[in-house]
């Protein structure tokens, strides 16, 4: 062997009786009751095997169904071609006033519907608009709202069951 290859070990001074007592030698204090104690890593539990469980079966072959034939047809129908993002929009946007205006007619159908129902009665409440027209409090309230702004209809009483719409 060459003198690269050999290994050295390492020397180990023993300390003289002079500076024996001079090395300081840290005393093991004993657990308060405040410290938790000390838990080996040899203690932590490792997860358990699963050895009680009953043997999964990973076979996942199906039996094989018999197939009926189908026809091929011919001519296959015709697929359609994605419309492109920017083709959709401009699609959307002309879409756009024909569905805004249809929201608009049927809220006046609904805004006459209740004028219908101011006339025969004479006045009418917030609750009974929910029922005849069918939507939410909230609904009926905007409704009765736009009407008293057209200026077709007054509110008599201020809050609670006590208010009622009248017919100008």
């Amino acid at each position: 062997m060459s003198d690269e290859q050999t290994q050295t070990e390492p020397e180990v001074t023993t300390p003289s009786p002079e500076t024996a007592s001079l090395e300081i030698t840290p005393e093991p204090t004993p657990p308060s009751e405040t410290q938790a104690p000390e838990v080996p890593p040899e203690a932590v539990e490792a997860p358990r095997e699963a050895v009680d469980i009953a043997p999964v079966n990973n076979d996942i072959s199906t039996p094989e169904l018999p197939v009926a034939e189908s026809p091929i047809p011919e001519n296959p129908p015709p697929v359609s071609v994605p419309v492109s993002s920017s083709n959709s929009a401009q699609i959307n946007r002309g879409n756009l006033p024909k569905a805004r205006a249809k929201i608009q007619e049927t809220k006046r159908q609904k805004l006459d519907k209740v004028l219908v129902k101011l006339t025969e009665k004479g006045k009418i409440s917030n609750d009974e608009v929910e029922k005849l027209l069918r939507v939410s409090d909230a609904t009926a309230t905007r409704y009765l709202s736009a009407l008293e702004k057209e200026g077709k209809i007054k509110q008599a009483g201020r809050t609670g069951k006590s208010v009622f719409y009248e017919k100008i």
